[in-house]
């Protein structure tokens, strides 16, 4: 009994093996025979053109896999895409039913007619997409063609590093079918990009994309506009943090004792390393840039102000080894104003010593060094966020 059951159960699996198999060999056959119809007497040097009255339509889409690379210094953009095309090829139709109802053909888009779209900003080499590549082309019984090329593309991408290191960049990508002129017609088949296998960057956050056509003087370019954030985390570290530091540091100069001798040293070593980090952010910022980086800015009115201190140091050591000041002298108008205005009268002493305008003096230099610091932080804090 087991042995019969055995022997019926071979029986059926051999019998579907053998239909299934014969069901597979037809549809390679079938595809052969539909594969040999379509490229018998094809010739892919010629435009697909049913109509020459009408425009050949290519719908675009671009799928943005990552943002490889944005040279901010030389203004370049790498990205790796894959450009989705489609069309209609009037050469590439056929009846279903005649080849076992084969309604799609995927084969090398090197055998048939694609288009030859350009990146019209490249920067590195000036060559249809996916020109020396082989990818798999679909056609459909219709004679609808769609063909998805990839590429690594490095276009020019003008910056506004003004608001750095929390600057956010938009770069425009322009795609044109070089010398087809009014033949065809670009349209775009999706307002964004398509972000299924988007991989992020270590450095910069996509803000926002969107994708569409310009046409001028019936030339059409489909253009893509990606918006991208830097992460500041990195530059605030190194720049911007020890240079707020520099600048509580800086000003207290003033607190040293003037016996010591240590503060023309200090003023002048927190000065160069002002100088030092001005040369940090401008290696980071093209040369091009415009408007200006305002960090820039900020750094050299520090510097600036940093330079002030220095004189303030000399006067007020100059002041301290003093004994006294002569009768009428500008610094002892200048003390009987100021008690004139707190106290309502002058000085009863007609002689200033030098250590005591020495010490007033490094109040007023500190003070005023604190407010022009403040001044320049606060303003370069409201630029960058409401600028």
């Amino acid at each position: 009994m087991n042995t019969r059951l055995i022997a019926m159960d071979v029986l059926y699996l051999t019998i579907f093996i053998s239909m299934f198999g014969q069901i597979n060999t037809e549809t390679l056959n079938d595809s052969k025979r539909l594969y040999e119809k379509l490229l018998t007497g094809y010739k892919k040097q010629l435009f697909p053109l049913e109509n020459s009255t009408k425009p050949l339509e290519v719908g675009l889409s671009l799928w943005l896999k990552m943002i490889n690379d944005f040279n901010d210094v030389n203004e370049v953009l790498t990205i790796v895409v894959a450009l989705r095309m489609n069309w209609t090829d009037p050469s590439l139709r056929w009846n279903p039913k005649d080849y076992g109802n084969t309604d799609t053909l995927r084969i090398p888009s090197a055998d048939i007619w694609i288009p030859w779209v350009y990146v019209l900003n490249s920067v590195d080499t000036f060559e249809p997409i996916g020109k020396d590549a082989t990818f798999l082309a679909l056609i459909c019984s219709n004679g609808s063609v769609t063909d998805a090329p990839g590429a690594i593309i490095k276009s020019n991408c003008p910056t506004d590093m003004s608001k750095f290191p929390f600057d956010v960049q938009t770069c425009t990508l322009k795609f044109i079918m070089w010398s087809a002129g009014p033949a065809f017609k670009l349209t775009s088949n999706s307002d964004e990009l398509l972000m299924d296998f988007f991989i992020p960057n270590a450095h910069w956050n996509l803000v926002n994309h969107k994708a569409y056509v310009v046409q001028d003087k019936k030339l059409y370019t489909y253009n893509i506009d990606i918006c991208i954030q830097r992460k500041p985390l990195y530059f605030t570290v190194i720049i911007i943090l020890p240079i707020l530091l520099l600048c509580l540091l800086n000003p207290l100069v003033f607190i040293f004792p003037i016996e010591s001798g240590e503060r023309m040293g200090l003023a002048i070593t927190v000065l160069l390393t002002f100088a030092f980090f001005l040369t940090i952010a401008a290696n980071v910022v093209p040369t091009s840039s415009s408007p200006m980086c305002f960090l820039l800015c900020m750094i050299f009115s520090i510097i600036t102000i940093s330079g002030f201190i220095i004189i303030g140091v000399i006067i007020s050591a100059r002041c301290h080894y003093v004994e006294t000041f002569d009768h009428n002298s500008s610094f002892e108008i200048f003390f009987n104003f100021c008690c004139i205005r707190k106290n309502g009268r002058p000085l009863e002493s007609k002689k200033l010593h030098g250590k005591d305008v020495a010490k007033v003096l490094d109040i007023l230099f500190c003070t005023f060094s604190y407010v022009l610091i403040f001044i320049s932080i606060i303003t370069y804090i409201f630029f960058v966020k409401y600028g």
